[in-house]
């Protein structure tokens, strides 16, 4: 068995990597642009300090909780059946929302590359509906095989990512990097939240790793560490190339709903490389797509006491893909801003406040032990969930500003 969870340990950590590495990604230079290289790079490394622990704090209540228990068992268990009824909602509109920003961000990738390349117009709406019949379904098969798959689009993944290195980093202009706006730094912080979600599905690879805490402790490490450094280049590479300013800037992209790659094409004469953003985009949204879906997929079937088996599981997964991809057509460029209000008001409670909340009172109310028990003791957990409280005060001051 513990041989078996060790040989799992990398399809967990490409699972944990790839669900980070999503449709954010490619949000975060639009947003970042704003305050500059530097700046939102303090702000980053800071969110993922934050994440990490708040990721390690919900594995360390789900090893408390039976096996293939799920947020709402551990909630119900932890915090109540008042509790259960919150967190329910918040999870059903957070990872909604965020399912209709990747079925928006990676049929538009789709829409622009058949546009391109078959017909001289093709509408959003048909490239959100190709993106969902291409992939949504892929869940039905279950987590084992959809890691399997998943490993093969992270492998795509780095290979393109590789590519952008070793191609982009000759069109970086210094220049562009030392540009910055301390005073817009605060408002990256929703953001950074959205591109290191990934706590949600730790319920899922618990028992996938068999409950072992060293290995889900390594898993949720490394994965991401890995998703830390991809994103460090990936900030490096854009704003390096692309400026924030003008009609091809970044701001410009961050109004019409669009991603780097369709104006990184009129910046630099460089076919392949605006091909490789592409491409790079595309694998790491529906990386993250597979991470999510499963989530909701499990969280459902947790929550509605389903067996995952027959006409039921089929009945899930469609519950899982047809409201976001309803909402994908009414709303086709609520890209970044599905994903910054996803971030800013459900993942800073489902994923930020959540973890902390159920630990601390597992820990120190209901006296809970269990085979795992991360560092940090009252103090941590409190400033972390103010943390989060502060995160969801700047996307409040954002939307009134703006």
């Amino acid at each position: 068995m513990k041989k078996q969870s060790r040989s799992d340990l990398w399809g967990a950590i490409f699972l944990i990597a790839g669900t980070s590495i999503g449709g954010g990604m490619l949000a975060l230079p639009l947003d970042t642009g704003q305050s500059g290289y530097i700046p939102s790079m303090i702000v980053m490394i800071l969110t993922y300090l934050f994440m990490l622990f708040s990721g390690l704090l919900l594995a360390e209540a789900n090893l408390w909780c039976s096996p293939g228990s799920h947020i709402m068992t551990m909630t119900k268990g932890i915090l109540g059946k008042t509790a259960v009824w919150i967190v329910a909602l918040v999870f059903l509109f957070n990872f909604y929302t965020t399912l209709v920003a990747y079925i928006v961000g990676g049929g538009s990738i789709l829409q622009e590359e058949i546009t391109y390349r078959f017909f001289d117009s093709f509408p959003r709406w048909g490239g959100a509906l190709i993106y969902v019949l291409l992939f949504g379904f892929i869940i039905y098969l279950g987590t084992r095989k959809l890691e399997k798959i998943n490993e093969l689009f992270f492998l795509a993944l780095v290979i393109a990512y590789a590519a952008l290195i070793v191609m982009g980093i000759f069109e970086v202009r210094p220049i562009l990097l030392l540009q910055k706006s301390w005073s817009s730094s605060l408002w990256n912080f929703p953001i950074m939240v959205a591109v290191f979600s990934y706590q949600a599905i730790i319920p899922s690879l618990t028992p996938y790793l068999n409950r072992d805490p060293k290995i889900i402790h390594k898993a949720i490490t490394y994965g991401t560490l890995i998703s830390l450094i991809i994103f460090t280049v990936w900030q490096t590479i854009i704003l390096g190339i692309i400026p924030n300013e003008g009609e091809y800037g970044l701001k410009h992209a961050l109004m019409e709903g669009r991603g780097p790659a369709e104006f990184m094409k009129y910046i630099i004469d460089h076919p392949l490389l605006v091909f490789t953003v592409n491409f790079f985009s595309f694998f790491s949204i529906t990386t993250s797509f597979f991470g999510i879906s499963l989530a909701v997929f499990d969280f459902l079937a947790d929550g509605l006491s389903m067996k995952k088996e027959g006409w039921r599981k089929l009945l899930l997964v469609l519950m899982v893909i047809i409201p976001p991809l309803i909402f994908a057509f009414i709303f086709p460029k609520s890209f970044e801003t599905a994903l910054e209000i996803s971030a800013s008001f459900g993942d800073t409670i489902i994923i930020g406040i959540l973890p902390p909340l159920l630990v601390f009172v597992g820990r120190y109310i209901l006296h809970k032990k269990g085979p795992y028990m991360v560092k940090g003791g009252k103090t941590l957990l409190i400033t972390t969930v103010l943390f989060f409280i502060a995160i969801m005060g700047i996307e409040i001051l954002k939307i009134h500003n703006s």
